[in-house]
């Protein structure tokens, strides 16, 4: 029981290692080896993040499968065998980062990079990497737990380590001298271009994101903080349910999206609670603009228009495990509307 009662606060990423370690999910099978089989024999399409270059390039990674959005529809495109995707981000459509962790308990982890044909593998640590971002395609950030740093500055790697053994899960910035880092502690390690500094919180940031470098938000459990270029000062969340992503398209407009459905909506002054329509968890949240936003969780893709949430589009795992004889299942959502959309 205390296992699973820790377990409800966490990320996606620790909540679904700890059940790996005491055998209870489910892992993909029938992949030939590690490396990235177009065809695998089963589609897991349990979500963990979302994210991409514009409104008809998006990507859902989760548990072990890649899926793709061209402005129309959700289509599974690779799978990676074993382990777990945890994180997305793209500097352009054709360069794309997705960070990975081993099904192990997380002893490894690896960076994944799409060039526009196909994915590889371009970087190894020796820890899970849960989450990625980056200012450029030249500047890449790769977080992960023992503390692990990655860093990409265009051609080569480089891992370092906080040192303190803690869980880093979320990393955001608004320039290459500005970058944050969310953990299981209660701070914020913060790069402004020469060194990193740690900053305290008061809760336990799981996720960050902000609009610029005096506006940042970090959202872990059922907390919500907010920085305004100095301090960090809490803010009323007015849920009890725990959150795990934050995304906003602009200082007046942030979502956070977590345990039970949960959708909180950001208008520049305080949060409120949004219809989700889906009782399960809600792990990633991304847009391509205030009238796109998609999150995603447990078997299920919604899509914001800038008035509502969509209908939830539940996806079967046995529906979308592609066969010889048929076409894989697509996922439908209509395209974005136009930017002077009201």
């Amino acid at each position: 029981m205390p296992i699973v009662m820790r377990c409800s606060k966490l990320s996606f990423a620790r909540w679904t290692c700890l059940a790996a370690v005491a055998g209870s999910l489910l892992l993909l099978a029938g992949c030939r080896d590690s490396s990235f089989p177009p065809y695998p024999a089963y589609w897991n399409p349990w979500f963990t993040a979302v994210g991409g270059s514009s409104a008809d390039d998006a990507y859902a990674v989760g548990s072990q499968t890649i899926w793709h959005y061209d402005g129309r529809s959700w289509l599974p495109e690779r799978s990676r065998a074993g382990g777990f995707l945890n994180g997305v981000w793209a500097a352009s459509r054709n360069d794309v980062y997705v960070v990975w962790s081993s099904g192990d308990g997380g002893l490894t982890g690896e960076v994944l990079h799409f060039d526009g044909r196909d994915w590889r593998k371009v970087a190894s640590a020796s820890a899970a990497l849960q989450s990625v971002w980056g200012s450029s395609g030249s500047d890449v950030y790769a977080v992960g737990r023992e503390g692990t740093i990655s860093h990409y500055d265009g051609s080569t790697w480089s891992t370092y380590s906080t040192g303190r053994g803690e869980w880093l899960e979320g990393v955001w910035g608004s320039s290459s001298q500005d970058v944050f880092v969310a953990g299981d502690v209660d701070s914020i390690l913060h790069y402004d271009g020469t060194r990193w500094t740690r900053q305290y919180t008061g809760g336990a940031p799981g996720a960050v994101w902000g609009s610029s470098s005096h506006d940042v938000f970090a959202v872990g459990g059922t907390n919500i903080a907010h920085y305004d270029g100095e301090l960090w000062s809490p803010q009323a969340s007015g849920t009890t349910n725990n959150l795990f992503a934050v995304w906003g398209s602009s200082a007046h407009d942030v979502f956070a999206v977590g345990a039970n459905g949960t959708i909180l909506h950001y208008d520049g002054t305080g949060w409120s609670a949004q219809a989700s329509g889906t009782t399960g968890n809600l792990w990633g949240v991304w847009g391509s603009s205030a009238y796109g936003v998609f999150a995603v969780g447990q078997n299920v893709i919604l899509r914001y228009d800038g008035t509502r949430w969509s209908h939830p589009s539940t996806v079967n795992p046995s529906s979308v495990a592609p066969s010889r004889s048929s076409a894989l299942h697509r996922l439908t959502a209509p395209s974005p509307p136009s930017p002077s959309a009201p």
